[in-house]
């Protein structure tokens, strides 16, 4: 398991709150389209924290202010999936929570024909776009079916405006589209094929009738004078010159006709090995099936892990809160206890001091 998150008060949260020995590597950076440097927009709802600048109305979102930016490091996704030895052999699922850049992020890996190796994809994003420059979670789910996705269950719709959706990579939809359109090649090639050979025997028909006139003409001539004899004489020659090219003709349609058969017996092989390959995806997919059931046994239990992290983050963050409102008090009192010279006064300022450190004091 492989965390990227920039947020570096995250990132010491999810130290805190990981269990002790499991298997996963925490990389503070950000993952994007490209590489360098970049701005996270912080929101007191920290899971809208952006690279990008927001565009939500009050409607949607009441209450959403932006708190604050900070500088980070991005690495290009790409590389990431590289240097982590991500293959299309394994079971690798990608959870994504990067508000306003979804689509930079997958687009990138699908340009670059890494996205495969991710059978399965789990993403929230706006039922609008947001952010500027993202795009709606439709769209997403568009790009990702014609990259071969299916959607998996039915989507979680807890926040209406920032839904939750599971995606599984059909390697049997993506081989069946790729046969289609083998299919489609071949039935192509034999068309063209058989257009050629009816226009050549069209052409050897026109011939034909050429030589059937020329004979007409060379008995007419055959019995006037001279003149005609020559007339017939070339006549003659034209016949010959003719009765060649239908020879070429002739050639020239069995060699067509052989072509057309030779595709023709070659697209049936290939129609009887797709039927075969069509038949194993099948059994395959009945497999798959069975299989389904222990993988979403899996996607559960990862679901409860990411509920207690979540939780622990929330515990956190209220002792953060807490804790700031204690110092803040103590540091009045302190900067009172400085400026105070009157005995009595000063030990009254050291009593309510450590009350406010001990979040007795009302205040706090």
């Amino acid at each position: 398991m492989v965390f990227v998150e920039p947020d570096w008060e995250i990132v010491a949260e999810l130290k805190k709150a990981s269990p002790a020995g499991d298997p996963w590597e925490l990389i503070p950076l950000a993952a994007g389209p490209n590489s360098g440097e970049c701005v996270v927009n912080k929101y007191n709802f920290h899971r809208l924290n952006s690279l990008k600048q927001g565009s939500m109305s009050e409607a949607e979102f009441p209450g959403l202010k932006k708190i604050g930016t900070h500088k980070c490091s991005m690495v290009q996704v790409s590389d990431l999936v590289s240097k982590l030895g991500i293959e299309e052999s394994g079971e690798n699922w990608l959870l994504l929570e990067a508000p306003g850049s979804e689509w930079d992020i997958l687009d990138s890996l699908r340009q670059e024909q890494f996205l495969s190796r991710f059978s399965r994809v789990i993403f929230s994003a706006g039922r609008e776009a947001i952010f500027e420059d993202s795009q709606s979670a439709e769209a997403i789910l568009t790009m990702l079916s014609e990259a071969g996705y299916v959607q998996e269950g039915q989507q979680d719709d807890s926040d209406p405006a920032w839904p939750r959706f599971h995606v599984r990579l059909s390697r049997t939809s993506i081989e069946c589209k790729t046969l289609r359109q083998e299919s489609q090649r071949y039935r192509d090639e034999v068309k063209q094929l058989e257009e050629l050979s009816i226009a050549t025997q069209e052409r050897l028909r026109e011939l034909h009738d050429s030589l059937e006139s020329l004979e007409t003409e060379k008995q007419a001539l055959l019995s006037g004078s001279e003149e005609k004899e020559r007339q017939a004489r070339e006549l003659e020659e034209k016949l010959r010159e003719l009765d060649v090219q239908r020879e070429e003709l002739h050639i020239l349609l069995e060699q067509r006709e052989k072509e057309v058969e030779e595709t023709r017996n070659e697209s049936r092989q290939q129609f009887n090995i797709l039927n075969e390959r069509n038949e194993k995806l099948l059994d395959n997919l009945s497999v798959a099936v069975k299989v389904q059931a222990l993988r979403e046994a899996d996607l559960r239990e990862l679901q409860e892990r990411y509920k207690h992290i979540n939780e622990a983050n929330r515990r956190q963050v209220e002792l953060l809160n807490k804790l700031r409102q204690r110092l803040g008090a103590a540091s009045e009192y302190l900067k009172q206890l400085n400026l105070q010279e009157n005995d009595a006064y000063r030990e009254e300022l050291t009593f309510n001091l450590v009350r406010a450190l001990t979040g007795e004091d009302e205040s706090t």
